[in-house]
Parts: C-alpha cells; sequence; structure tokens
C-alpha cells in the first residue's frame, strides 16, 4: 500500500511540472463497452473497456497517447479471460461543425501502437503476447466550460495477431464508450 501510495504522488509531482512546462495540455479518461468482430467474436463475449488519455504538446497536430484496458470471457466457459491493454500514440483532428449550431463538433481519431494481451485459465494456463496494431475513431464533443469537454466516440481497434505463432486470425475490435477531458489550458 505505500508502494501505490509514493508511486501515486511521484505521478501527480511529475504531472505538474508537465503541465507547467507545458509538455502536457491534459488528461482524458473514458468508458464503455467493447467487442470482438470475425472469427475472434463467435469465441469472446462483449467486455468492458476503458482508457486514460494523456494530451502532449501540438507539433503540428495534438498528440495523445492512449492507454487502454479492457476485459472479455470465452463463449464456451466462463474459466478463461483474455485482458487487453492497447497503447497508441494517436491524434485527435476536431472539426468545425457550423450546421449543427450548437457546441458540439465532430472529431477524429487515428493511432499507430500496439497491444499487450494476456489470456488467462483458472488452470494456470497463461499466454502474453504484443500485436502491432491501429486504431481508428469518430465522435462527438461538446464543452462543459473553458476546461472541460464530454465526448461519445465510437472506434476499431486492429491488432496484427497472426505474426504470433498458431495464431489463425487477426483481432477486431468495436468500442463504444464516452470520456471526458479536461485541458490545463484552455
Amino acid at each position: 500500500m505505500k508502494k501505490r501510495i509514493v508511486f501515486l504522488s511521484l505521478a501527480v509531482l511529475v504531472a505538474t511540472g508537465a503541465a507547467r512546462a507545458e509538455i502536457i495540455r491534459g488528461l482524458g479518461a473514458g468508458f464503455g463497452g467493447i467487442a470482438a468482430l470475425g472469427e475472434m467474436g463467435r469465441h469472446l463475449r462483449p467486455g468492458l473497456s476503458g482508457c486514460l488519455i494523456v494530451m502532449g504538446p501540438r507539433l503540428g497536430v495534438p498528440l495523445e497517447l492512449t492507454l487502454g484496458l479492457s476485459r472479455h470471457q470465452k463463449r464456451e466457459t466462463e474459466n478463461t479471460q483474455l485482458t487487453l491493454l492497447p497503447v497508441f500514440l494517436s491524434t485527435r483532428i476536431d472539426f468545425k461543425s457550423s450546421a449543427s449550431g450548437g457546441t458540439a463538433r465532430p472529431f477524429l481519431r487515428f493511432g499507430l501502437g500496439g497491444v499487450f494481451g494476456w489470456a488467462k485459465s483458472f488452470r494456470h494456463w497463461r499466454e502474453e503476447n504484443f500485436d502491432p496494431g491501429f486504431l481508428l475513431g469518430f465522435g462527438w464533443r461538446a464543452g462543459l466550460g473553458p476546461k472541460m469537454s464530454l465526448g461519445l466516440e465510437a472506434g476499431y481497434l486492429f491488432a496484427l495477431q497472426t505474426l504470433q505463432p498458431g495464431a489463425e486470425h487477426n483481432g477486431h475490435f468495436l468500442m463504444l464508450g464516452l470520456g471526458v477531458d479536461w485541458l490545463f489550458t484552455p
């Protein structure tokens, strides 16, 4: 417990310093559902997904580091679970929407990175791997003030799993979730 408190304290100090130096523009978090598509969808039940987004500096385009977590169970048995940890460097492009007349604006997200995966059985069988992948998302974001916004996003996650020995199918996942962003500087 003491290690966790020390780690969280150090993380807050680093984030505060990075925000003052304008290395980190803001933070975001999201929560929703995720479902496997295709052949994997026949074997996995839909699961829950969450993510943390660290908004980096604007270097021509706004960069974001997206860290996600999702958990699935196999349909055939309750004893096998699949945990995914996607890590992507992404960008979100906001579009101006004059047709809607409101504050909600559509956006497009694109990211490259990879997916860490753990398959675990209660019979102590465990398999770990890393698969390269990409992320595509589309959604709407509405301002809740000068520094906060609320969003709805649908996304597609692809994991190139056929690089692993014995893998026959790539991972295709569909996500739908709500998110909130907090900018340090408006």
